[in-house]
C-alpha cells in the first residue's frame, strides 16, 4: 500500500507548537527520538525544503518498521556555555530520523518529540 510522508501542523492555538510540523506516514505518526541524535532534540529544526524519504531496517528496532530520514539543522552558538547572547544562532546540517511514535522507548532511555519547529531559512 501506498503511504507518502505528509507535513502535519499544529494547531496555532497550542502556544508551545506555534509553527511546528510532525510527520504522518498513513495512519502512522511519527517522532523523533534521542537515540538518533548527537545534539539536544530542542535544537533540531526541519527545513520546510527538507527532502524526507523512508527507510528500512532501523537498527535496534523491529524489521518491519518504517523510519523517514533526509537532512535536518541544529541551532548553534558561538558561545555554548552563556545562558544568553546577542548574537543569532546559526544552523548545521545533522541527519535526520523520526521513527513510528508507538515504537519509542525501545532502543534507550531518552527524550522525544512529536512536533518540531520547522523553518523555510534552512536549505539541505
Amino acid at each position: 500500500m501506498k503511504m507518502p510522508i505528509k507535513r502535519v501542523y499544529a494547531d496555532p492555538l497550542v502556544l508551545e507548537d506555534v509553527g511546528c510540523v510532525t510527520l504522518q506516514r498513513g495512519p502512522v505518526v511519527y517522532c523523533v527520538e534521542s537515540a538518533d541524535y548527537d545534539v539536544p532534540l530542542s535544537t533540531v529544526v526541519l527545513s520546510s525544503h527538507a527532502v524526507l524519504r523512508e527507510k528500512q531496517e532501523v537498527a535496534g528496532l523491529p524489521a518491519d518498521v518504517v523510519a523517514v530520514i533526509g537532512t535536518a539543522f541544529t541551532a548553534c552558538t558561538k558561545h555554548p556555555d552563556a545562558l544568553y547572547s546577542s548574537d543569532k544562532p546559526s544552523y548545521m546540517p545533522v541527519p535526520f530520523t523520526a521513527i513510528p511514535y508507538y515504537v519509542w522507548g525501545n532502543r534507550s532511555d531518552g527524550v522525544m518529540r512529536v512536533f518540531l519547529p520547522e523553518t523555510d531559512k534552512c536549505q539541505p
